[in-house]
């Protein structure tokens, strides 16, 4: 693979493949609008977008790493691992993605049901509609609640519903992480995880996490605290692990969004870098 150099590079990024509002393409034109050199798209659990994505990246001169946010589950907690450099097609990853859906339908039924018993009645039709096609996840279901006149926003259906306090909560039943990262792996990809301390991952879990073939952890994110990103950077450094992040873009005007936040491409290689040596051992 080519040296990136230091370009601005944004690894987080998502579309209409998973929750995001902007189709794949729209995702890359916008990119190079803000910009951004090098990007992976990034959806959760599914690798739908990335052809589209890829073709369109490829005409705007933009360099394009296949990746995808990862549900796991670690000492409890909902981790995220994002993917990058992955072989779409690898037959482990699909079978993979494949239970990470049926998991995502049983979750969004069961809180469907649980609105529905409140008299909120949002269908899975609705659902569906709002999905078109991607895996189910919750910001579909705050999207049929706003647009049947049940919430006035997506963020009172979170606070209100959806959130982990929420009355129709329905928690995610994911792969264990140790599972994840050797998916993965199998797919010749790079496991990161995502933004740390929103997922509750403290120090020392992300020291056993490390001990389970980590690769990166994301220490940019719009989430983050100035004090906060040097902690898990001197972290990262500590554990031998490379560096990564980006904006976590899901376009629609999400506090979230594309150019407010970017790493250096170098970054990636030294990811790339590591996993090689961690291979040749």
């Amino acid at each position: 693979m080519q040296n990136l150099g230091a370009g601005p590079a944004d690894l987080h990024l998502h579309s209409t493949a998973s929750d995001g509002h902007d189709r794949p393409s729209v995702v890359m034109r916008r990119a190079a609008r803000a910009g951004i050199a090098v990007l992976a798209l990034t959806d959760h659990d599914t690798v739908a977008g990335l052809a589209e994505a890829a073709d369109e990246a490829l005409s705007l001169g933009l360099n394009f790493v296949p990746g995808a946010e990862l549900s796991a589950d670690f000492a409890g907690l909902d981790a995220h691992l994002i993917a990058l450099d992955i072989d779409p097609a690898h037959p482990r990853l699909a079978a993979h993605e494949a239970g990470l859906r049926r998991e995502r339908e049983r979750r969004a039924r069961a809180m469907v049901d649980r609105l529905d018993r409140r008299g909120l009645g949002v269908s899975i039709a609705a659902i569906e509609g709002e999905a078109g096609g991607a895996p189910w996840g919750r910001p579909h279901i705050a999207r049929a609640l706003v647009r049947a006149g049940r919430c006035s926003s997506e963020a009172e259906a979170f606070r209100r519903f959806l959130g982990r306090r929420g009355l129709a909560y329905v928690a995610k039943q994911a792969p264990p992480a140790a599972l994840v990262i050797d998916t993965i792996h199998a797919a010749g990809g790079l496991a990161v995880l995502a933004h740390p301390g929103s997922s509750g991952i403290t120090e020392d879990l992300l020291r056993q996490l490390a001990a389970l073939g980590l690769d990166g952890v994301e220490v940019v994110h719009p989430e983050q605290s100035p004090s906060e990103r040097e902690s898990w950077r001197r972290l990262a450094g500590e554990l031998g692990l490379a560096l990564s992040g980006g904006s976590d873009d899901h376009g629609g005007g999400r506090r979230q969004h594309l150019g407010q936040v970017s790493v250096p491409a170098a970054w990636l290689d030294s990811l790339r870098a590591a996993r090689r040596a961690v291979v040749a051992l």
